[in-house]
């Protein structure tokens, strides 16, 4: 699993768990950063902070998207920073249940509550950027509800996966989606493989996408969110609306596109193909 870029984020694990069975032992060594960060053991103040100034935006992005405040009503969310491989997989199991820390992860969020865990990582922005992906879980729970436990979670996950990709403005704005390194524009250019070939088929793929496949997911609502044709976005819109009030993703994204496959397939190999990878511009 490789530790750099935005697609740090494809090896990730997650479980429907409410994450209420943190162990105490373990709480008494946290300490709380910010409104909903907590570090467990010797987190560098700066990643912290780092977390904190962009997990705040993030919020703010998907409050306005999703509307609601994930801060207050359903309950706090909580981004746990652990720094060591022991203590995030000791929380792993005795948080989400015995045997989690069995499966290659660097960051686990809950599905149907507020909390989520990220190991931290060698390379800062790999950390950030799996903070992000868990953030973006909770948020959604918080204000579009419980995931409701289909297979078909790639929306979820390719939302995630495109939104730990940031670039910060000198003003210290971040912007979510855009890629801002070399490495990271090249990793999207192969994802983007997946999606961008002749004959792949957007409906089909998303009926069959389980195992899931974190790639293929993240440039098929990469390219969804970039659609240049006006009635095609119109419907993405009317998607994402109705999966933010509880609709079922996968059913309700074969219900709308399943009339417009092979236009909607054309339109994504347009967006891969004539605009490429959502880098940052000069």
């Amino acid at each position: 699993m490789g530790k750099t870029g935005p697609l740090v984020a494809l090896a990730l694990v997650f479980v429907a768990a409410s994450g209420a069975g943190y162990a105490q032992d373990d709480a008494k060594h946290e300490r709380a950063f910010g409104r909903y960060v907590m570090a467990t053991g010797a987190v560098p103040r700066s990643q912290l902070e780092a977390i904190v100034h962009l997990g705040d935006q993030l919020v703010d992005v998907l409050r306005e998207r999703w509307g609601g405040d994930p801060l207050y009503g359903r309950g706090r969310i909580v981004v746990r920073v652990h720094a060591t491989r022991t203590g995030y997989l000791r929380a792993l199991d005795r948080t989400y249940g015995e045997g989690a820390s069995s499966l290659p992860s660097i960051g686990w969020a809950s599905y149907c509550g507020g909390a989520c865990d990220v190991c931290l990582q060698p390379d800062e922005r790999a950390t950030l950027s799996t903070a992000l992906h868990e953030l973006t879980h909770v948020v959604q729970t918080r204000l579009c509800g419980c995931f409701g436990g289909s297979v078909w979670i790639w929306y979820r996950e390719g939302l995630a996966v495109a939104l730990s990709q940031y670039t910060v403005r000198a003003d210290g704005r971040a912007r979510f989606g855009v890629l801002d390194r070399p490495v990271e524009i090249q990793r999207s250019r192969a994802a983007a493989q997946r999606v961008a070939e002749i004959g792949y088929d957007p409906v089909a793929s998303v009926r069959r996408m389980w195992p899931l496949d974190y790639v293929e997911a993240y440039a098929l609502v990469g390219a969804m969110s970039r659609l240049r044709e006006p009635d095609l976005a119109a419907r993405w819109a009317e998607f994402e609306k109705a999966v933010s009030e509880g609709a079922h993703e996968g059913m309700t994204f074969v219900r709308i596109f399943r009339p417009h496959r092979l236009r909607l397939a054309a339109a994504i190999r347009r967006v891969w193909a004539v605009d490429g990878p959502p880098r940052r511009r000069p």
